[in-house]
């Protein structure tokens, strides 16, 4: 039996043991694996990824690609794309809002505060090339 699920903006068509993807309107896009989170992105976009340590207005490669889709071309990698590159641009650097830890005990007149803020990046998406 056949049936259709919505997902991102595109429709998953499962048959038997393979699937299509239906797409809305041709769209090249990728998704990218950074550190430990998943994007999908397309040229031009701006992505915010944890902090990395390259420069700003450095070009920075991003060769995890996890499924690839222009029009009718698409590729689904296993776990990753090879003949697949994304390029991006540093935009800048930056600190995430601050992230607040308490714990109180009660009665025992103790208690602790403490802050943090996380870096991050933000990436321009200028080029997904296929080899």
């Amino acid at each position: 039996m056949e049936k259709l699920n919505k997902v991102w903006g595109f429709l998953l068509h499962y048959n038997t043991n393979k699937f299509i993807l239906l797409i809305r309107g041709v769209h090249m896009f990728a998704v990218v694996q950074v550190g430990g989170s998943q994007f999908k992105v397309g040229e031009g976009d701006n992505i915010d990824i944890n902090g990395i340590e390259e420069k700003e207005g450095k070009s920075v490669t991003l060769d995890k690609v996890l499924l690839f889709a222009d029009g009718h071309d698409i590729r689904v990698g296993q776990p990753f794309l090879k003949e697949v590159k994304v390029t991006a641009i540093v935009l800048k650097h930056f600190l995430n809002e601050r992230v607040i830890s308490y714990k109180y005990r009660r009665r025992k007149n103790s208690a602790w505060k403490k802050g943090h803020r996380q870096q991050r990046t933000s990436l321009n998406i200028t080029k997904i090339a296929v080899q």
